[in-house]
């Protein structure tokens, strides 16, 4: 990672564990019950979406490497047909040979302005990748595992859950935004 993503990581840390005592701190009043599904709302919540966007980073780090390796290895084929192509003018003109040789060699032709359209198929595992990212799968999990927990133990408020994860959605969306913008 570099150091603008380490300290945009570190900035969210510090404003998640912020809100979740000052969120608890308020829950806490009201009893057990709403600290507990608070917590349980907005630590799982936190977990998934952050799961969510390392994935959604590390997808569009991996993407523009190998859009940079595309580029280097597009300009090494056009350098290396270049040269190609002034050994074959150097050739004598007498030679027939020559110009066969001259006439089949393949041309990348990267300027002609045509887009490519990324097959439906390509677009659909990228997607299917994001979603089931092995971190974000055991997020959920652990969020399962702390609900049946809460619904088993009878301390379950639906209000201060709700509560809890939008909290936890502005908070990680903002940090998202905030890191995405800096960088």
């Amino acid at each position: 990672m570099r150091a603008n993503t380490k300290r945009a990581v570190l900035i969210a840390l510090c404003v998640l564990c912020g809100v979740a005592l000052v969120g608890g701190g308020l829950s806490a009043f009201f009893g057990l019950s709403y600290f507990a599904s608070f917590e349980c709302a907005f630590i799982g919540f936190s977990l998934i979406l952050s799961a969510s966007f390392f994935g959604i980073i590390k997808q569009a780090q991996r993407a523009k490497e190998e859009a940079l390796l595309a580029e280097l290895n597009a300009q090494k084929q056009e350098s290396v047909q270049d040269s190609i192509k002034q050994k074959i003018q150097n050739i004598d003109a007498r030679v027939s040979e020559a110009e066969v040789k001259r006439d089949s060699l393949p041309l990348n032709d990267t300027s002609n302005g045509i887009k490519t359209q990324i097959p439906f198929t390509s677009r659909f595992l990228v997607g299917v990748k994001l979603s089931f990212s092995f971190l974000r799968l055991l997020c959920y999990i652990g969020f399962i595992f702390m609900l049946i927990g809460l619904l088993e133990s009878k301390l379950f408020e639906p209000v201060s859950f709700l509560i809890g994860s939008i909290a936890s959605v502005v908070v990680i969306i903002a940090s998202a935004l905030q890191s995405l913008y800096k960088n």
